[in-house]
């Protein structure tokens, strides 16, 4: 859990260092859009986090602190936008980040899915290969036992 907190916290500095310099290098929503995708996903991995784990004080502080920093380069971006004159395109960001972490989440509950029917076939099969391993010899000794009486 502490190296998944770590890993986010880490994926955040790298995209806010890179939105920073693409920011003051460059006005072009193109390039700084490129890092809204993985502000959002370092986002929703850190509500999951937050959500499916107790987090320890050292943790639940760093947890804060990235959420923090995510939504200061978030209102950055969003400025930036409007300043280009491209405003009207913060939404339609907005949206497609949401779909792309419905997306996301669609398929890891997907393959959730999937993994427990594998699970569950492979259950199937040992109970089967188990019934098969009692039965047949006992069926094969009942009847060696009928015939020579």
């Amino acid at each position: 859990m502490v190296l998944e907190l770590a890993a986010i916290v880490s994926t955040v500095n790298a995209a806010t260092t890179a939105l920073n310099r693409a920011a003051s290098a460059t006005s072009d929503i193109q390039q700084i859009s490129s890092f809204l995708g993985t502000l959002g996903e370092a986002q929703h991995d850190l509500q999951k986090i937050k959500n499916t784990q107790p987090l320890s004080a050292g943790d639940a502080i760093q947890h804060q602190l990235a959420q923090k920093q995510i939504a200061d380069t978030l209102a950055e971006v969003k400025d930036i936008f409007i300043i280009s004159g491209n405003g009207h395109l913060w939404a339609n960001a907005m949206q497609a980040m949401a779909d792309a972490r419905v997306a996301r989440q669609n398929e890891i509950n997907r393959l959730t899915a999937e993994k427990k029917a594998k699970n569950k076939q492979l259950k199937e099969a040992l109970v089967i290969i188990c019934v098969a391993l009692l039965v047949v010899p006992a069926a094969l000794f009942a009847l060696l036992h009928s015939l020579v009486k």
